[in-house]
């Protein structure tokens, strides 16, 4: 199991995750037993992911949904240390799959171009200080790019270029 927190996201209201950060499995302890619960009951195998909201006035997590696929951002729990990908694989082909005890917490990850249009919209809505707000990138990993094969993420700005990319995104 990998537990994340969503830190942002683009559009504000209701969209995909732009930045977010790994976080330990007992600071969402009841909601990752509620998701093994229920994955254990309608029999899901593979990789499954559940999206939970913590409810302020009971502090309670709420199960928002629950998906039995990869997800946007699969890359980013193997980089902290949970190669869900490898692990799907293995029991696809009956292996045998290691628990994963502990994964890397802390680690920080952002999609570049959502997200700077997440920081645009958040301050179209309200003051808050872009530039404060994307210095959070430092240190912070992003999907497509990688120094071992830089040309995804080449590619990815050329194309976005050629389209406008001063434009929001249509989501």
């Amino acid at each position: 199991m990998f537990a994340r927190r969503r830190l942002r996201m683009f559009p504000l209201d209701f969209g995909n995750t732009t930045y977010m950060v790994s976080i330990a499995l007992d600071e969402v302890g009841e909601a990752a037993h509620s998701l093994v619960r229920i994955a254990t009951l309608l029999g899901c195998r593979g990789i499954i992911s559940g999206e939970f909201k913590r409810d302020p006035r009971d502090g309670v997590y709420k199960l928002l949904e629950i998906n039995s696929r990869v997800w946007w951002f699969v890359e980013f729990a193997g980089r902290c240390g949970v190669d869900l990908c490898a692990m799907s694989y293995l029991d696809a082909l009956g292996g045998h799959i290691e628990p994963v005890t502990s994964y890397r917490v802390g680690v920080k990850f952002f999609h570049a171009y959502y997200d700077f249009h997440a920081l645009m919209a958040a301050r179209r809505a309200g003051p808050g200080g872009v530039i404060l707000k994307a210095s959070s990138w430092i240190g912070a990993q992003e999907p497509l790019f990688n120094w071992t094969d830089p040309l995804p993420a080449l590619h990815d700005v050329s194309t976005r270029f050629r389209s406008r990319p001063w434009r929001a995104p249509v989501k």
